[in-house]
């Protein structure tokens, strides 16, 4: 699932529809990286929803928690990581493109 600099580009060109689908079958994951309150969900938003899965721990933890102040991730932690197993495995199952956003606090590979 990983996606060489040329494929992103090359997908990016495609964003205002074709993102459902990939064209030549594979799916391409977003990453959208940077420090808290850099504006990633506004990004994410703005240019990557339409068509993509979204992946998004603070939505899962949001919808377990129902509107309880609880401490995140811990109160819901273990759900919260077999969720979101279960929403990229799906979406892999059915060649969708991902998107998620990480809090980017150490230089490093994320995989």
């Amino acid at each position: 699932m990983r996606a060489s600099a040329g494929r992103v580009a090359e997908s990016r060109d495609v964003r205002g529809g074709g993102w459902n689908v990939p064209a030549d079958g594979q799916p391409v994951a977003i990453i959208i990286s940077g420090g808290v309150r850099a504006g990633k969900t506004t990004i994410r938003k703005q240019k990557y929803s339409p068509g993509l899965q979204l992946v998004d721990a603070a939505e899962i933890f949001l919808n377990l928690s129902r509107g309880e102040f609880l401490s995140f991730p811990e109160a819901f932690e273990e759900p919260m990581n077999l969720i979101g197993g279960l929403v990229v495995r799906r979406a892999l199952s059915e060649r969708r493109n991902l998107v998620t956003e990480i809090i980017g606090a150490a230089v490093g590979p994320v995989l």
